[in-house]
């Protein structure tokens, strides 16, 4: 029998039973039969994730609840802040700053005990946004863009995911397979390789001001309503499994992808009408508030 007289007879044959062979359980744990009679007329609903195809819902709920939990360890590790030369210590090198204003702009920090030393700078007018974004993309090594364009893609990334990292993807180069990220404060590196693991691109990342970055986010929030649902204060990764398999089975979902996006969770759901975004934020400790503020 010639290869396409089989491949006839195959269509035939999922045409006549009304579905297609189901592929076999990635997972070592699956109690399906894998037979390849029952992989042909058994109706077994499967899932994408992680590259590999689980059962639905039972097989696909442990590996997301696995990789829930390795996203957790993998997240806290990251967490840890990259050593770089002082913001302070830069702008008086330049001589954007005098040691005095320095010294009172460190003491006022220490005093209210919140706020990042350019904030501090600009608030006592011994400096201004742009000087402190100039020397926020010399600390970063990266490029700076005073002005942002008018004309952008979100490129899918979810409104809550954009808020909460103050980011916004200001340029999608197709050709490339690239998006370039701009940030206002420090460059959430971790980030952008959740968003090269979501979106299958590269990102490159640059600095503008806080003023063009709001205004960005205003116009991209007024541009059209956003597919995604937000979920907030949740006590434990595990409470996000059966959310996100309800989803799954409500959209006819065919792909799940997760990832961590600083201290949430950003899940897409690939159904019948497109992808839908659903973001887990966690209930925060004593110690990350702490954290947090410093």
């Amino acid at each position: 029998m010639s290869m396409t007289t089989a491949l006839a007879a195959q269509i035939r044959r999922e045409s006549l039973f009304g579905w297609r062979r189901a592929p076999a359980c990635a997972s070592s744990k699956c109690t399906r039969d894998q037979s390849l009679w029952n992989r042909f007329f058994a109706h077994i609903t499967t899932i994408e994730f992680r590259r590999s195809t689980f059962c639905f819902p039972s097989c696909f709920e442990r590996e997301l609840q696995r990789e829930l939990e390795r996203l957790s360890v993998t997240n806290s590790a990251n967490s840890r802040r990259t050593r770089r030369i002082p913001l302070g210590l830069l702008m008086l090198s330049r001589g954007a700053v005098t040691n005095d204003q320095l010294w009172r702009a460190l003491d006022e920090q220490k005093q209210t005990g919140y706020g990042r030393i350019g904030e501090c700078l600009t608030r006592l007018g011994f400096a201004q946004e742009a000087d402190i974004t100039a020397a926020l993309a010399l600390q970063w090594s990266c490029p700076l863009l005073r002005k942002l364009p008018t004309l952008f893609d979100s490129c899918g990334i979810p409104m809550q995911v954009l808020r909460s990292l103050r980011m916004f993807p200001i340029h999608l180069s197709r050709p490339r397979s690239t998006v370039h990220v701009a940030f206002a404060d420090e460059i959430a590196y971790a980030a952008l390789v959740s968003l090269e693991q979501m979106l299958n691109l590269k990102t490159e990342a640059c600095l503008t001001t806080p003023r063009e970055l709001n205004s960005a986010l205003d116009a991209l929030k007024e541009s059209g309503e956003q597919k995604e649902k937000v979920f907030r204060n949740l006590r434990h990764p595990e409470e996000i499994v059966p959310i996100v398999s309800g989803y799954a089975g409500k959209l006819h979902a065919s792909e799940v992808r997760t990832v961590v996006c600083g201290s949430q969770y950003w899940v897409r759901v690939f159904g019948d009408s497109g992808p839908f975004d659903l973001i887990f934020t966690m209930r925060k400790t004593g110690f990350e508030e702490i954290q947090t503020a410093v």
